[in-house]
Order: C-alpha cells, then structure tokens, then sequence
C-alpha cells in the first residue's frame, strides 16, 4: 500500500471522526458519550502524523519540518480543546471543535496536498 494512499485514507477517517464528534455536540449529546469519538481523533491523528513523517523522513521531503511542526500545532490545538472541551454548564464546546475542524481542513489543503503531490511526482504509481 502507498503512502499516498495511506494518507488520503487517514484523512477521510479523521473528518468523519470530527464530523461525528461536532454533530454529537450539536444533537446535545452528554460530553461523556463523546470522549470516546474525541480519544479516537487523537490516537487517529498521531497514527496519521506518524505515517506522513516517516513518509517524509524516508522520501527526502524538503519541506518536512515545517510539516511537523504543523503536526505539532495541530495536536496542541486538539490536546487544548479536549481540556476545554466541556462548557461551565456541562455542554460540549461546539465552537472550538469546529475551530479544530477548520484546523485540520487547512492542513489536509495545504501541507498534505503539497506532501502527496511530492510522492506522487517522485513516485508515480
């Protein structure tokens, strides 16, 4: 399996991971029937990082630091939210899981797009 397979494949999983976790918010599901849909996009996204950093490591991507510290940024952002991820009034925070939705569509349109490109320029299937 390519990498670049592998890649598009994660990202699918990971905005129908935030996809289902920002519509529990809005139905007003209990935010301890979410923690587990949150966990999985954690563990999702460091498995998903991982796979593009060796990818990265292995292939020469010029651009791979940058690209890792987006990673960084982006599990910052979600290790953030999940700490917050409860309102004062016992409700899930809508707002900043959209923001980490948002977050995760810019990365996956810049940085991964420019990643896969360079896989698929180096190595066409």
């Amino acid at each position: 399996m390519s990498y670049q397979f592998m890649i598009e494949n994660d990202h699918k999983i990971i905005y129908s991971l935030v996809k289902e976790l920002c519509s529990s918010a809005r139905l007003g599901l209990a935010p301890h029937e979410c923690k587990g849909i949150f966990a999985r996009i954690i563990e999702k996204l460091q498995d998903h990082f991982h796979t593009e950093e060796t990818a990265m490591s292995l292939h020469g991507y010029p651009d791979a630091q940058t690209h890792r510290d987006a990673h960084l940024k982006l599990l910052d952002l979600f290790h953030g939210i999940g700490d917050s991820l409860i309102t004062s009034d016992g409700k899930l925070y809508l707002g900043k899981l959209e923001r980490g939705e948002a977050e995760i569509s810019d990365h996956v349109c810049s940085h991964d797009i420019e990643l896969t490109h360079f896989l698929r320029d180096k190595y066409p299937e």
